[in-house]
């Protein structure tokens, strides 16, 4: 049986790399919120004038062909992923109730069919709210940085060429803490509503581990709901039936 699963949690956790492990090994659909507003400011933030027109027109287009169009958002998030000032022009498009609002309403619409994962600092609380599996990645604000500054470093881009390497970290965590600020009531929210993995010193595979374990329990309790509540209705008339002598239901 599929479902949806919403995975919510501040900037620099690693969500993507996860969500994509996730969607492989269950073969979901992923979507990243994230990407969507890194797209739009590479699309729609034009001359420091954010083009809402535009984006209502794509919303338009994105939803008569939604997997070509998920393909063409992915392919050019990652040329830009690496890229500080789309990241923070991001951070500004996502501020925007309008083009919040119309990102969440073409996710919620791509995944009614199920077998989703859906990731975004609002994911748990705005986008899914009726995910099947709702979850908050959370870690250290040190671990993010050094996370997402390795990151940045190993990819070597030509615009950090400039940078020494305090100060690529020194800008990662100035946008962290920006996008935390942004993000404090989202998270917040989303602490209330979902189950939270703390990822501090964790390593991806062991957060993937103990994601599998949340999604096989529910499709086996799912499964098994009217089996296990008719052999309590049975257990509980015997021992009722026979107060002094439990009567299990199968022996030899």
């Amino acid at each position: 049986m599929k479902i949806n699963i919403a995975i919510d949690g501040p900037a620099s956790l690693g969500k993507t790399t996860i969500g994509k492990k996730l969607s492989e090994k269950l073969e979901y659909q992923l979507i990243d919120s994230g990407v969507f507003y890194r797209y739009f400011a590479k699309k729609f933030y034009l001359d420091n004038i954010i083009q809402i027109n535009e984006i209502y027109l794509f919303k338009d287009e994105m939803l008569n062909n939604p997997f070509y169009h998920l393909k063409e958002i992915e392919h050019v998030n990652s040329q830009f992923y690496q890229d500080l000032t789309k990241s923070q022009r991001a951070s500004e498009i996502a501020k925007v109730p309008e083009i919040r609002s119309t990102i969440n309403e073409i996710i919620q619409i791509i995944t009614k069919k199920k077998g989703f994962v859906v990731l975004g600092c609002d994911a748990t609380t705005k986008i899914l709210p009726t995910a099947e599996i709702k979850l908050v990645l959370d870690a250290e604000i040190e671990t993010r940085v050094c996370r997402r500054a390795k990151q940045i470093l190993e990819a070597k881009s030509s615009q950090l060429d400039d940078l020494t390497e305090l100060e690529i970290i020194g800008k990662v965590l100035s946008d962290i803490l920006k996008r935390d600020f942004d993000a404090y009531e989202l998270i917040l929210e989303a602490k209330k509503v979902a189950t939270i993995i703390n990822t501090s010193n964790l390593s991806i595979e062991q957060v993937l581990a103990k994601i599998l374990r949340y999604v096989y329990w529910y499709n086996f309790s799912s499964d098994n709901l009217l089996y296990i509540i008719i052999f309590m209705i049975i257990f509980f008339i015997l021992t009722r039936s026979q107060p002094n002598q439990i009567v299990w239901p199968f022996q030899d």
